[in-house]
């Protein structure tokens, strides 16, 4: 009779990360806090990429088999990502001083580091763990482009502002972010399902 297989360590952090993610909102959205209250697609959002650009990055990095670039894309993506995590928090909730630009410029910064470093080691066969990783690196490349989407509607629905006592970092179920969201929920739909089918195949690599 065959042993039951261990849960991999990081699905226990994505299960923490999604709890923590939801504990946060339900404080968000009971009373006056800083930053305002939160809608639900935003609150999916959220707990979408800190689980798709911290957790399975990661947890790819701790496969073998990974070309040189793949390995690359991860790692710059992960500290660039880490750093930008630090600096945020910093300027909401201490400095009261964030900008949506901010967040815009390293998404793009993110976006064209990551692609470039893919392009090393292209043209040979790496394995099972390098294709998984390329395709979640694809779908980081693809979200960051739906983050500036985002963050570029939200500046325009709250007029940049963004900084202050009275800042506003997160779209509410208000009629003003009714179309960010819309958007905002169709995608969580298509990037949820794509982060279930790497969480699978990441599992099947053990």
């Amino acid at each position: 009779m065959k042993a039951p297989r261990k849960v991999p360590v990081w699905v226990l952090v994505a299960g923490a990360v999604t709890a923590a993610v939801f504990a946060f909102a339900r404080k968000q959205n009971r009373g006056e806090r800083i930053g305002g209250a939160m809608s639900l697609p935003k609150v999916l959002w959220l707990n979408y990429t800190l689980v798709s650009w911290f957790v399975i990055p990661a947890a790819l990095l701790r496969r073998q088999g990974l070309s040189p670039g793949t390995r690359a894309a991860l790692t710059a993506h992960l500290l660039s990502f880490t750093a930008r995590g630090g600096a945020e928090l910093w300027l909401l909730y201490r400095t009261r001083s964030w900008k949506v630009a901010y967040g815009v410029g390293h998404d793009a910064l993110d976006l064209a580091l990551v692609s470039a470093l893919m392009r090393r080691g292209r043209g040979r066969r790496w394995g099972r763990a390098d294709a998984v990783a390329r395709q979640h690196l694809d779908a980081i490349r693809g979200t960051l482009l739906f983050e500036m989407v985002f963050a570029s509607l939200f500046h325009r629905a709250v007029a940049g502002k963004t900084q202050g006592e009275d800042g506003i970092f997160f779209a509410s179920d208000e009629p003003r972010f009714r179309r960010i969201n819309a958007l905002t929920a169709a995608v969580d739909v298509a990037a949820y399902a794509r982060l279930m089918t790497v969480a699978r195949d990441l599992v099947r690599l053990r």
